[in-house]
């Protein structure tokens, strides 16, 4: 009798009842900072970064852009403008002779979302060539969509902050943007980024995080926060820095853009 009882409720039962322990859940992507740039970080800084940092790397967009863009390859980032997503890069990665792309491809980094949910079409709204920056507007986001926020630190020297991008198109084995850690050494009209691995040629297996490719990434704070938007790299006394577009200069654009 008991039998015949617990036989009559086993179709009741979900149909991966009885395998349920074996499942385990994928634990959340963290950003893999190397051992050289956590010696630049401390041990609160350090948890920060891991977290904050993926956020970035979610939203930042590889460009293959052939026909306008140096090496044909761009990088971009997505940040909330109200309820409009928008995708942030260089006007020099999307404007060719015949004035700036006016749609674009969007396919999301990283194997986290799935891929129907992951592929947009991105049309413009302005082409700014005097700021150097160009703003899209993706057409029906998913709630899943990844977007970041400006930063509310102080940007000022000795401030910590990633470049993300991807420079020659490259990005890490897990699917997601290359990173570097520095430290800003230097504001006026740019940014200046000292600490990032600088390279003018890929190849070679030098550790180079920051090229052709890289223009129009987002440069970020430790909680994964727009500082600015990577757009050059500069030699001097022996050293190469990075150049960003401040967050505050981006801002004000994106104001413009979306009015």
């Amino acid at each position: 009798m008991l039998l015949s009882l617990l036989l009559a409720l086993l179709p009741l039962l979900p149909s991966d009842a009885c395998f349920a322990q074996e499942k385990k859940e994928k634990p959340p992507a963290q950003a893999k900072i190397s051992e050289e740039d956590r010696k630049l970080l401390t041990e609160a800084e350090r948890k920060r970064a891991e977290s904050g940092i993926q956020k970035a790397r979610r939203a930042c967009v590889r460009l293959d852009l052939p026909n306008t863009a140096p090496g044909g390859v761009g990088s971009s980032v997505i940040v909330k403008s109200g309820e409009r997503y928008v995708l942030i890069t260089n006007a020099h990665c999307v404007v060719g002779k015949s004035g700036a792309i006016r749609e674009i491809d969007v396919s999301l980094p990283g194997d986290e979302i799935p891929w129907k949910e992951a592929l947009f079409k991105a049309r413009l709204l302005k082409a700014d060539r005097a700021r150097d920056l160009a703003f899209y507007e993706l057409r029906d986001p998913k709630p899943s969509t990844p977007a970041i926020e400006f930063t509310k630190e102080e940007i000022k020297t000795g401030l910590a902050v990633v470049t993300v991008g991807w420079p020659w198109g490259r990005g890490m084995d897990d699917g997601y943007p290359v990173i570097d850690v520095g430290k800003v050494v230097g504001i006026d009209d740019t940014i200046w980024v000292d600490g990032i691995a600088v390279g003018v040629k890929g190849g070679g297996g030098e550790k180079i995080n920051f090229g052709p490719g890289s223009s129009g990434g987002p440069l970020v704070d430790l909680d994964g926060n727009l500082v600015g938007i990577d757009v050059k790299a500069r030699s001097g006394e022996g050293k190469h820095f990075v150049g960003a577009i401040p967050a505050a200069t981006v801002k004000q654009a994106l104001e413009e853009a979306t009015k």
